[in-house]
């Protein structure tokens, strides 16, 4: 999965319009809620077999705090 995909995926869980890219703020976007971050929880852990704590999911600022927790399973 290249980090594109990754992205694409991402809104995807979020089922949002807005633009998601890695500088996108998680706070800028509505849909980003402890639902969205089970939800992401859960896509992590089926992906990559890359399991974080929700909390720790919610606690991230940026997109690309998000995409850094997979970078090197990404093609």
């Amino acid at each position: 999965m290249t980090e594109q995909q990754f992205l694409d995926e991402f809104k995807s869980i979020l089922d949002t319009e807005c633009d998601v890219e890695a500088g996108t703020e998680l706070a800028d976007i509505d849909e980003w809620d402890s639902l969205a971050a089970m939800s992401l929880h859960t896509f992590l852990k089926e992906e990559f077999d890359f399991s974080a704590n929700i909390a720790a999911l919610m606690a991230l600022k940026k997109v690309s705090d998000i995409v850094d927790l997979v970078r090197g399973k990404l093609s």
